[in-house]
């Protein structure tokens, strides 16, 4: 099927036929196609059992249902027709039943027949997604039941400790993620999603869903993608950021420090939570609050390394507060990689090389200024990178990760760094040997160790060996290489 994959936001054009002016739709290459499916149904107020196909204008055979698909790709430089199915099932009204029946779910029937026997009938139509849907909507109306204080229901009890996020769980990843997108919106809605004005903070039944959930968490000790898929479609937001809040601290309250560490870990990442946040200010204010950093490590790592690279000061307090954070084997994981390279690296490109743009090999200017910004980081590096080998390999990926995405570009910025750090004693030589001389694992590698081994080739007359077949760093200048007098190797 010929569509475009979303880079980070895009506008999908759709209209009800051919006849009708196109209506536009804002999607990013994370929003879940349930999503849109959900947005569509409460703009055309269809009920939840509702699905929607896309079809593009200049080829009807390419068509979507979007609640078929996790995610969904924009046509290229094309419209959309869009029709909807609405089926005959009032799952609402089966709720209801359930609701007032007051019966809980029988363990026995824990299964894939689920849905079925809640239903009271075969759930088959016109679509197959039909039992997902009808587990979905029960799961989001016994949350909305139990955060809008509704009368304790032994149904809605039942349904919401059947969370428990393992894979045998009678709600599935898929429900429980559609479920909460479901309840966010139908509770909350555009105006707390978006309006900073409106705080969803005072609103009772946002304490109460985020303490619900949580709980569910606390009480299972198991996580998956579930809460951060959810909320993952109105990121950055206003509301997002007081999600996050409010969880951290009603999760630290419930689980020990480790526990609430490693659950914050697997449930969000570090990097999701960095980029939930409209700005690094507010980002700042939220992990040196309530004790958040001690439970959200690498997080106050990034936060406080991007605060050094930007005001472009001596970073020796910084690595001093990096050091305070917690024990030694924080910097045994690659984990922090990422967040003292990523902040370094996104100032560089800002500061140093951002007035000569466009520019394809670095001027002398250029060449001068990352080195004073990578000595001003000298102390940073020392008190993170140079504990691990694990740690160090996990650098020397990233930073090639990060240039490949500006295609290498100015030219000499990777060999200027990897000089740094192997002539600081930051990366072991042992490591850059071993990191060389691993089988390329992807394109960016490989193109790294193309202009390494190029500028090596330069200074080094004469024939010069495969650079995955060649000890390019030898014991320092114990057994200096063959050559001009006073030649090191420009590493």
């Amino acid at each position: 099927m010929d569509y475009e994959k979303l880079s980070e936001t895009s506008t999908l054009k759709v209209r009800l036929s051919k006849e009708t002016k196109p209506f536009y739709i804002s999607v990013d290459k994370s929003s879940q196609s349930h999503y849109i499916n959900s947005v569509l149904a409460s703009i055309f107020d269809r009920p939840p059992s509702t699905y929607f196909n896309l079809s593009r204008d200049d080829d009807k055979s390419l068509s979507i249902n979007l609640t078929q698909f996790d995610t969904i790709d924009v046509p290229k430089k094309n419209s959309c027709t869009l029709a909807y199915i609405t089926s005959d099932y009032d799952f609402d009204a089966k709720f209801k039943a359930l609701y007032d029946a007051g019966v809980p779910i029988p363990k026995s029937v824990y299964n894939e027949e689920i849905a079925d026997y809640l239903f009271g009938q075969k759930l088959l139509d016109v679509s197959s997604y039909q039992p997902t849907l009808f587990l979905q909507r029960v799961l989001a109306l016994s949350i909305i039941d139990i955060i809008n204080d509704k009368p304790p229901n032994a149904f809605t009890i039942s349904v919401v400790n059947s969370i428990d996020f393992s894979p045998t769980s009678v709600f599935k990843p898929v429900v429980i993620t559609n479920a909460l997108i479901n309840v966010i919106i139908d509770v909350f809605g555009e105006i707390c999603l978006w309006d900073e004005s409106n705080d969803p903070k005072t609103m009772p039944q946002f304490n109460k869903f985020v303490g619900l959930l949580a709980a569910t968490v606390a009480r299972s000790k198991r996580t998956n993608s579930c809460i951060r898929d959810a909320l993952d479609q109105f990121c950055p937001s206003y509301f997002a950021e007081s999600f996050i809040t409010l969880f951290v601290a009603k999760i630290q309250t419930r689980l020990t420090e480790t526990d609430t560490f490693r659950v914050l870990s697997e449930i969000f990442g570090d990097f999701w939570i960095i980029r939930a946040f409209r700005t690094r200010n507010l980002l700042n204010n939220f992990i040196y609050s309530l004790n958040t950093i001690s439970v959200l490590p690498y997080v106050g790592i990034y936060c406080i390394t991007a605060g050094f690279a930007l005001d472009g000061q001596n970073s020796a307090p910084a690595s001093i507060s990096i050091l305070q954070i917690g024990s030694t084997s924080l910097f045994t994981s690659s984990r922090v990689a990422p967040m003292v390279i990523d902040p370094i690296l996104e100032a560089i490109y800002s500061q140093p090389l951002s007035s000569d743009l466009p520019f394809l090999e670095m001027t002398e200017q250029q060449l001068i200024s990352v080195n004073i910004k990578l000595n001003a980081a000298l102390p940073i590096f020392q008190a993170t990178i140079t504990k691990s080998r694990t740690v160090q390999n996990a650098v020397l990926d990233y930073i090639v990760e990060i240039i490949s995405r500006h295609s290498f570009e100015p030219k000499g910025l990777l060999l200027t760094i990897f000089s740094f750090l192997f002539e600081k004693d930051i990366i072991q030589p042992s490591v850059f040997n071993n990191w060389m001389q691993i089988s390329f694992n992807s394109d960016g590698k490989h193109a790294a160790l193309l202009e390494i081994n190029s500028m090596l080739m330069t200074l080094i007359p004469g024939s010069f060996p495969p650079t995955n077949k060649v000890d390019l760093l030898p014991k320092r200048a114990a057994q200096p290489k063959e050559g001009p007098p006073d030649m090191d190797i420009p590493f």
